[in-house]
């Protein structure tokens, strides 16, 4: 004799829904790859900032919580992409003007 199931307490309708308690997933990943730019710099900003605006876009049709950590993925995002940009920039000025700063060569 096969075994019934029950299927009154779960339907694939609840299972389609969203669940308003959970937080977004992709909100996290953009604050946790914005935070780690300080180490690995412009490609984690720029994917920082990029699932952080994919996280706003879903929070906007689905109600769950984490608008705040989008947020916060997405300004820390773009901080961190010119702080990255800034100090890519001063360090190659100073590998190509180094020794002429160095050694007093700027007038030579």
């Amino acid at each position: 004799m096969p075994a019934t199931i029950d299927r009154t307490s779960y339907s694939e309708i609840d299972a389609a829904k969203p669940n308003p308690s959970a937080v977004n997933s992709l909100a996290i990943v953009s604050l946790a790859l914005a935070a780690s730019a300080l180490v690995l710099g412009i490609p984690a900003a720029l994917a920082g900032i990029v699932f952080g605006h994919i996280a706003l876009a879903q929070l906007r049709r689905n109600p769950q919580r984490g608008h705040g950590i989008a947020l916060s993925g997405v300004i820390a995002g773009y901080v961190m992409l010119v702080v990255s940009i800034v100090t890519a920039v001063v360090v190659i000025a100073f590998v190509l003007t180094g020794p002429y700063l160095l050694w007093g060569l700027a007038g030579a």
